[in-house]
């Protein structure tokens, strides 16, 4: 509570509404009232940041794969690529507490559209460097096309790194992509998808697959 010293017109100390008064070097002096803003860290606030960073950093380096398969959805929704595939997969990343927190790297959800997708099959890692992953054309399937592009998107945890296939068309059936040689040895993630060619569904993206694990040779 503020203190007057002569009356309503003279000076004053402390708080009163949204001014504070205070005396320095003999001067009668105010400032804006500034509410004591804390910034707690409880276990759960900062699980919480734990889990927007790490998705935010697979993000980043999924984006060339977002960028195809989340901007039409995005844009619809006023939001970039980056920032709908954060809400998608909030839920793909679960820990109590900011050490324990994790993505679950088959629930992520790289493309969103009404694209029919093709039927990926398992992904092979038995060339060098290599994964190959068949898929059914489904050209036969209403929105389909078979010069529909397919695309494989190969993720590695551990270096935060990711590749994006190029294109190949789906009547071709098989798509593969070559990984760097760092990422000899290690788990990889790999997801697939297409865009539209045909009258209609020409740039519109299927939902994304994600076709399985495996251990770079």
């Amino acid at each position: 509570m503020a203190k007057t010293k002569l009356g309503i017109l003279d000076g004053f100390n402390g708080k009163l509404g949204t001014v504070v008064g205070y005396e320095r070097m003999n001067k009668e002096l105010m400032r804006a009232y500034v509410k004591d803003v804390r910034n707690p860290r409880t276990e759960e606030q900062q699980a919480v940041r734990a889990k927007f960073g790490l998705l935010g950093k697979v993000c980043r380096t999924m984006l060339p794969a977002l960028r195809l398969g989340m901007t039409a959805a995005g844009t619809a929704r006023q939001m970039t690529a980056c920032n709908l595939f954060m809400k998608k997969n909030w839920d793909a990343v679960s820990g109590a507490t900011a050490a324990e927190v994790a993505v679950s790297y088959a629930d992520l959800t790289l493309s969103t559209g009404q694209l029919p997708m093709p039927g990926f099959g398992a992904a092979d890692f038995e060339e060098e460097l290599t994964v190959k992953v068949p898929f059914a054309a489904n050209s036969d399937v209403p929105g389909a096309d078979a010069n529909d592009e397919v695309y494989l998107f190969v993720y590695q945890p551990d270096t935060n790194g990711g590749v994006l296939s190029a294109p190949v068309l789906r009547s071709t059936q098989t798509a593969s992509v070559t990984v760097p040689a760092s990422w000899s040895g290690m788990r990889v993630h790999v997801y697939g998808f297409a865009m539209g060619s045909a009258y209609g569904m020409n740039g519109k993206p299927s939902e994304s697959t994600y076709v399985g694990s495996g251990i770079i040779g």
